[in-house]
């Protein structure tokens, strides 16, 4: 009998020498390649060998093929791998459960209950006359009863019409729906492009491919997408924000309604997919099972950092062999606890700057732009002291630069060194609320030579890197690394407030028809959802097939499939968990604040009077 083994493989600098896979100081290749050897504990790899076999003896086989395989390109670094006897597995292998497992799974089963009775009790009320027969009374769709709304958040029939409704006030920001949808495809993109590099390559025909022609650098360098959303985080947080600001003048129960808002909207969505992660995960949705994963671990021991967004501050812990962060829990999670770490800033910066705007206006852009040029040149600064590369590329680091992954962790999942984005989403929120829905005329000259501005400059921050992103020895000047690394993250928001200003004010034109298409609003609803559960879609594709050659066809169809599979999770994740927790939400955020009319407001709940609900806090109409 056979079996079958899952191990990976890592690299190091030529300099390091043997094949002491814990020494993780220079173990690793590139600012890209440090991130996988980070993140995932290296390029994943599985074989079948004979069932007398041990885990050590295909180590030193692969280590072997490993080596004839670099042939030159060894002198620059070599590559070890690494298998473990409880990674193998026979056909016959047994799937255990322990408690967390029966916990996690009783929890969501009984909160599956509630939302199917609660679609029960809706749908009875609505329809249960036709049902019996008789004449359809006359219901009072109104309820000022708490218990009945806490019923009601869980129904699917009112949460699914919420979902897809598509109609919105004139006054919305529409394109803001496209940019986040587009957005975040381009994250789902970038994260399953990555496994091209790293699982279940037989003979990988897309390496060559994708470092020599340009147009792959949307692939490499898809880092704006992620800059992209910390810009409508901090846009978005002000817009609301300074409107609460301007109408109640409590503005201390503002804050602290935003913070609990905030955490309860974020929160149950991420545990619940954490819950997954560290229970069923390893046991159902990869094959071969894995009782004794490392990720599972990790999201058991890393959950409480996680749900209180501070992990980032912790993650690049290099004394372990597979490090136990994070990043072997759940890979894209660093970007909610940046997020959050931003967002926690926010609103006392945004009040601050609100009452200072009122008093003495220069003050107030002095401020701005003070704060926005210390943001500006963190990054550069950084880059310039550890002689970083301009941002996460193939090409390898300079000599005496200690750790590759060092750069992800010092700079791209720092609040600090992520902050610019966020803070000009700001400015721009103050300029909206300064223009209190009254948009600029524009010269037609004027917005053409904008449009070009912005759309070059886009096209230079996204594809400037390609000449660095090869599998090779560092070509980047320090001036080059600095000033890109300095620059790029504040041009981009730029151009990311010159689209929304002129597809606001009428200025955007085909771009804006696109971009405001009805389509994308349910869909930019489930962006959150989406970028929770993408990677179990993608883990669920590669960990399930078996190695394979890679091209461009089975890029461009991975990428599809990835994308339609994880808006159907997300449809899941968020009527089962998001859409109930926000309508509770809701519920308690009107409790605490104490206002018995607005409680007492009548709410439509027929499908086709619920065009004004919203179902997330970054609906800003």
């Amino acid at each position: 009998m056979g079996k079958y083994c899952e191990g990976s493989i890592g690299f190091r600098s030529a300099a390091a020498g043997g094949n002491n896979s814990n020494e993780k100081e220079n173990d690793v290749v590139g600012s890209v390649t440090g991130v996988i050897q980070q993140s995932f504990g290296g390029i994943k790899w599985g074989v079948c060998i004979p069932d007398a076999c041990v885990a050590r003896d295909l180590t030193n086989h692969t280590d072997t093929v490993l080596s004839d395989m670099l042939g030159s390109v060894s002198a620059l670094f070599e590559a070890y791998s690494t298998f473990r006897d409880s990674n193998c597995f026979t056909r016959d292998k047994s799937v255990s459960f322990d408690w967390v497992d029966i916990m996690y799974t009783v929890i969501i089963s009984s909160i599956g209950s509630i939302v199917l009775l609660s679609t029960i009790r809706d749908l009875w009320k609505r329809y249960g006359y036709f049902v019996l027969g008789i004449e359809m009374p006359k219901v009072n769709w109104t309820s000022t009863s708490t218990a009945d709304n806490i019923v009601a958040a869980f129904s699917l029939s009112r949460n699914g019409s919420k979902l897809l409704d598509s109609n919105e006030s004139p006054n919305c920001i529409r394109c803001i729906h496209g940019m986040r949808f587009i957005s975040m495809t381009w994250v789902i993109f970038g994260h399953g492009a990555m496994f091209i590099l790293i699982d279940n390559t037989v003979k990988n025909t897309m390496i060559e491919k994708i470092t020599e022609n340009i147009e792959y650098q949307v692939m490499l360098n898809a880092y704006m997408a992620v800059d992209t959303f910390f810009f409508l985080s901090g846009f978005l947080l002000c817009y609301l924000l300074l409107k609460e600001l301007e109408r109640n003048s409590r503005h201390g129960l503002i804050l602290f309604n935003t913070y609990l808002h905030r955490y309860l909207r974020l929160t149950p969505a991420y545990l619940a997919v954490i819950g997954f992660l560290a229970t069923l995960r390893n046991k159902m949705f990869i094959y071969p099972p894995n009782t004794d994963s490392g990720a599972s671990e990790a999201c058991r021991d890393q959950w409480w950092k996680m749900i209180l967004y501070i992990h980032t501050l912790f993650d690049g812990d290099t004394t372990n062999t597979i490090p136990k962060d994070s990043s072997m829990c759940m890979a894209q999670s660093w970007y909610l606890s940046v997020d959050m770490q931003m967002f926690l800033i926010g609103p006392p910066l945004i009040l601050c700057m609100f009452y200072l705007k009122k008093r003495k206006t220069y003050l107030f852009y002095s401020a701005a732009m003070f704060i926005t040029l210390i943001f500006t040149l963190i990054p550069g600064i950084i880059t310039w002291i550890y002689d970083f590369a301009p941002t996460d590329v193939l090409q390898g680091d300079k000599p005496g630069v200690r750790d590759a992954d060092q750069q992800h962790n010092l700079i791209y999942k720092k609040p600090w060194s992520r902050a610019v984005p966020f803070i000009i989403g700001i400015w721009l929120g103050f300029w909206f609320n300064h223009r209190k829905g009254v948009m600029p005329k524009m010269n037609h000259l004027f917005v053409v030579i904008g449009w070009i501005v912005a759309i070059s400059s886009g096209i230079l921050i996204e594809y400037g890197m390609f000449p660095y992103n090869k599998f090779e020895a560092p070509t980047f000047s320090t001036l080059t690394a600095v000033v890109y690394a300095t620059l790029h993250r504040p041009a981009w928001s730029l151009c990311l407030c010159w689209v929304i200003v002129t597809c606001h004010a009428g200025y955007g034109g085909p771009i804006n028809n696109f971009l405001s298409w009805p389509a994308f609003v349910p869909l930019s609803r489930l962006t959150y959802s989406a970028y929770l559960v993408h990677y179990i879609v993608i883990d669920l594709f590669w960990y399930s097939t078996r190695p394979m050659y890679k091209d461009e066809l089975m890029l461009s169809w991975v990428f599809l499939s990835n994308v339609v599979v994880s808006l159907a999770f997300a449809v899941f994740l968020a009527l089962l968990v998001e859409i109930p927790v926000i309508n509770l939400d809701k519920i308690l955020i009107k409790t605490l604040s104490g206002d018995s009319r607005r409680n007492k407001e009548k709410i439509k709940t027929e499908v086709g009077n619920e065009k004004n609900e919203k179902i997330t806090d970054k609906e800003i109409c």
